[in-house]
Formats: C-alpha cells, sequence, structure tokens
C-alpha cells in the first residue's frame, strides 16, 4: 500500500515529467558528444538553443497539463 501511495504522489508531483526530461537530457548529450567534445556538448544540450524533439513534446504536454485545471464534480443534493 506504501508503494502505490508513493507512486500515486510522484506522480501528482510530475515525477514521470522530470524522468522523461533526463532520458531526454542524457540522449541529447550522447548524441551532441559524436560530433564534439563533451563540454561542448553539455553546453548544447542545456544553452537552451537546441531543444531535441523529445524536450518539445514534453514541453507541449506540460504546459497543456498546467494550463487544464483538476475538477471535482461534487453533486449537491437539495435538503
Amino acid at each position: 500500500m506504501t508503494l502505490v501511495m508513493a507512486l500515486a504522489l510522484f506522480l501528482v508531483a510530475g515525477g514521470h515529467w522530470a524522468m522523461l526530461q533526463g532520458v531526454a537530457w542524457a540522449t541529447m548529450v550522447r548524441d551532441y558528444s559524436r560530433a564534439g567534445s563533451l563540454t561542448q556538448a553539455v553546453e548544447k544540450t542545456f544553452d537552451g538553443k537546441h531543444p531535441c524533439p523529445l524536450c518539445k513534446k514534453i514541453a507541449s504536454a506540460r504546459a497543456h497539463e498546467e494550463k487544464a485545471p483538476v475538477t471535482v464534480k461534487a453533486d449537491k443534493k437539495a435538503e
């Protein structure tokens, strides 16, 4: 039960986006280091000017998720 609660908290807090972003950054460093030094690859990865397709999808999905309000339906009963 504790594991389920921890997983739910992780997802609600946006942990899945952080994990995906980490994968995207690691892939970008690997790809950029093939054409230059590791230092240049890290700079290019984190300068914000060279987002990869996964980074763009993550940013789009996060923006869409933030715009969509969380709603809870509450049925009111007449008393």
